[in-house]
């Protein structure tokens, strides 16, 4: 079984530039709670495939800003 890194990987988002904490792989990350449609999610991969949005820009593709 993989355990998670409990430690959070700095990231640049890919709209913006701003750095911010991944907690992903320590398998709490904020952007699990995040409630976006699966729509806006498919759009973000298409245009960022595999990467992940900061969360002032989730937060913006979540409101449609």
């Amino acid at each position: 079984m993989e355990t998670p890194n409990k430690k959070p990987t700095e990231k640049t988002c890919p709209r913006c530039g701003k750095t911010f904490s991944c907690f992903a792989g320590t398998g709490e990350c904020w952007c699990f709670r995040e409630n976006v449609p699966a729509e806006k999610l498919a759009a973000v991969a298409e245009k960022y495939p595999g990467q992940c949005l900061c969360p002032d820009c989730l937060n913006r593709l979540r409101e449609n800003v």
